[in-house]
């Protein structure tokens, strides 16, 4: 009978080790390839099993019965949106302070011309547009203002209507429209910059950071009723007007998105009721791993994407 020391014993030998070697040699081209297989197998089901939870209860898509609500609809990624749900045959109403309207919106859309930095008329366009068209079920608030320059740059006023625009409009928008017992999907546009703050932004920046957080906040309070959905965007930099006047150095790492493109994603996930947050390009899935990075290696990611010296001074909308 073979004891336990004459396996040990066996196994020290120099040509049995050599040929164990040789074995797993030559196995661990199989095994890496098992082991990648599994992997892709089991990353492909996490990935449908979070798409099903993502879309999980009733709901019917996008039609002729369906009112959307949307702020700075009049250009930019918020006149795509507003053109696509149109040709799904929803009804549309823009918030803008544009004083005129594209011609595409003519005819389509609904125009309604508000300063989303007062408070008091934006309430009142908001009960004007239950009271003629019913409570919204889709919200999206997108409109947005920015400052461009340093602290010492920046004046109370200026502060003051972005943080208005930004953060106390949707937030004033949502609890309006969310008063409502029929269905509603609630989409908040943010941005990448609401996880990490370049030079130069510090303004849009934590707004944007406020609306993820509200965003995060008010979709749990509603996350039992599976009539009301919520969308977080957060997307890099668009092709639009707000940072026309801005070049990413960096392009082959954080490349200009279409926005075009965007909107197709955003009202593809609208007419299927999906929850969650939208990212775009690739590199904006890794940002907010930023903050878990020790000081030095996330100074040296600042630095290395030249992000603090994209925005020059003095450049603002605001």
């Amino acid at each position: 009978m073979i004891s336990i020391d004459d396996v040990a014993t066996l196994i020290t030998q120099p040509s049995v080790i050599v040929v164990l070697l040789l074995v797993v040699l030559y196995l661990t081209p199989a095994i890496v390839a098992c082991v990648c297989v599994v992997s892709v197998l089991l990353f492909r089901i996490l990935w449908n099993l979070n798409g099903i939870y993502k879309r999980h209860g009733v709901w019917e898509p996008l039609g002729k019965d369906d009112v959307a609500l949307i702020t700075g609809g009049a250009n930019g990624l918020g006149l795509e949106l507003s053109l696509q749900l149109a040709q799904r045959g929803v009804k549309v109403i823009v918030i803008d302070k544009a004083a005129e309207v594209p011609n595409t919106l003519e005819g389509h859309i609904v125009y309604e011309r508000c300063d989303l930095s007062n408070s008091e008329s934006l309430l009142s366009l908001i009960k004007k547009v239950i009271a003629t068209h019913g409570y919204p079920t889709v919200l999206v608030n997108n409109a947005a203002v920015r400052d461009g320059g340093s602290l010492q740059e920046l004046t109370s006023s200026q502060a003051e209507n972005i943080v208005s625009v930004n953060t106390l409009a949707p937030l004033l928008l949502m609890r309006e429209c969310l008063k409502t017992s029929r269905r509603i999907y609630t989409i908040n546009v943010a941005s990448v910059l609401g996880f990490v703050s370049p030079a130069n932004l510090s303004m849009y920046s934590c707004t944007k950071a406020a609306l993820i957080s509200l965003h995060d906040s008010i979709s749990h309070e509603y996350s039992s009723d599976v009539s009301k959905r919520f969308l977080l965007v957060a997307p890099g930099q668009l092709n639009t007007a707000m940072f026309q006047n801005v070049t990413p150095p960096r392009q082959w790492l954080a490349p200009v998105l279409d926005a075009r493109a965007l909107a197709t994603t955003i009202v593809q996930k609208c007419n299927q009721g999906e929850r969650g947050t939208v990212h775009g390009p690739v590199y904006t899935y890794f940002i907010p791993i930023l903050r878990l990075l020790p000081y030095s290696l996330a100074e040296l990611c600042r630095w290395f994407s030249e992000m603090d010296t994209s925005v020059k001074k003095g450049e603002s909308d605001a």
